[in-house]
């Protein structure tokens, strides 16, 4: 008997039919298609994709964010690490304006920091390029609903961060403490 192209002897035909039919593919590529249709992937517009982007990071959570990111260096629970980073309590990210912290998370922040007698020399980096706005946005508040500043009104928002990434384009080094605090 021949299947496919290949001979099959004895009770190989249902063994080999695996291997040479197509449909367990076929089946596939339905169900990964019927998923990107179900959740409107490949039926909406260009302009309807856009809209749906960002829906989906308006939702986006600034613990997780904190957590994938941040928590490398300054630890889940904010603490830092002895001598390389300081800890979030009563840091910049307690300034009352968060536009403060949003630069910051931005460009980064060089220079000496002193906590709790401490001197930290260190550099933190930049996450313009590794976050989207209303990822900086979402952290910005977090951090400073945690370890600093609850404060309803003057919030973080992926616009704020939109026009303070549009703002300082040009700048291409973390800021100094002065800096941050001297800048409008």
């Amino acid at each position: 008997m021949v299947v496919g192209g290949h001979r099959l002897h004895g009770r190989e035909p249902y063994v080999n039919r695996r291997v040479v039919d197509r449909r367990p593919v076929r089946w596939i590529f339905r169900l990964t298609g019927s998923l990107l249709i179900g959740c409107g992937l490949l039926a909406c517009a260009p302009s309807e994709r856009g809209e749906r982007t960002e829906k989906k990071f308006r939702v986006v959570s600034g613990r997780d964010v904190y957590l994938r990111i941040c928590a490398t260096c300054h630890l889940a629970d904010g603490s830092g690490s002895i001598g390389v980073v300081p800890p979030l309590q009563d840091s910049l990210a307690a300034h009352p304006d968060a536009s403060v912290v949003a630069r910051i998370v931005l460009h980064g922040l060089r220079g000496s920091v002193v906590r709790e007698g401490r001197t930290y020399h260190g550099v933190m980096p930049p996450q313009a390029t590794v976050l989207a706005d209303a990822e900086i946005a979402a952290v910005v508040n977090y951090v400073r609903e945690t370890w600093g500043r609850s404060d309803p009104v003057n919030t973080c928002s992926p616009e704020t961060v939109a026009a303070l990434r549009h703002k300082f384009a040009g700048r291409n080094s973390p800021w100094s403490r002065a800096e941050l605090l001297a800048a409008p």
